[in-house]
């Protein structure tokens, strides 16, 4: 491999890892969300049981919590695992049409989930501030709705530039979407620590 393949592969082996963290953040804020979830849900029935009142708007946090923990790990999850792809199927076709089926599921996955985003985000989030509401009524009391809005939105477009992303690992990373080991060998740097299942660390490019 020339030297300057090698040096456009070290900045990619970068950028690759620079995206990589950003979407595993999401993901702890995602567990950050199921502790906010569990202890508002907590707290509101010890209050109902022992003091006869509750937290206002207790129910809808807890129900657009859940909605949030699944949107922001969503992006990092689809990069990392390939989540949505249906293996037990094309995998019983031959090599070049599991590469065909696999590129159109990511053009239908950036299809619907940019779709989703731009969805959410211009009749939720900016219909809702240009209304000039700050909080919006919900089934137990005030709820304010659009934080949840602009986090799912940007979740949700974070979600479908994954599957761009991976399309861009193959093209880079000799037909696979994990850098494969003896590539970081030659790269001269090490190979992230966490490999998906079911595919060999050595030459299939898996992490």
């Amino acid at each position: 491999m020339s030297e300057e393949r090698l040096s456009r592969l070290r900045k990619f082996y970068k950028l690759d890892r620079f995206i990589e963290r950003i979407l595993r953040w999401f993901s702890y804020l995602a567990a950050v969300c199921v502790i906010l979830m569990a202890l508002i849900a907590t707290v509101n029935v010890i209050a109902q049981k022992l003091f006869h009142s509750n937290i206002s708007s207790a129910n809808d946090y807890v129900t657009y919590l859940f909605v949030l923990i699944i949107y922001v790990a969503l992006p990092h999850v689809q990069m990392e695992t390939d989540l949505t792809s249906v293996d037990i199927l094309s995998s019983r076709f031959p090599k070049p049409m599991q590469l065909v089926i696999s590129v159109l599921g990511d053009i239908i996955g950036l299809a619907v989930f940019g779709f989703v985003s731009y969805a959410i985000y211009t009749n939720v989030f900016v219909k809702y501030l240009a209304s000039g509401k700050v909080a919006t009524v919900g089934a137990t009391g005030t709820f304010v709705l659009w934080p949840f809005a602009l986090l799912v939105s940007v979740s949700a477009l974070l979600t479908a530039l994954s599957f761009i992303w991976n399309n861009v690992r193959r093209v880079m990373y000799r037909g696979t979407k994990f850098i494969p080991r003896s590539l970081c060998r030659e790269l001269g740097v090490e190979p992230p620590k966490r490999f998906g299942p079911g595919e060999p660390q050595e030459e299939g490019g898996n992490r």
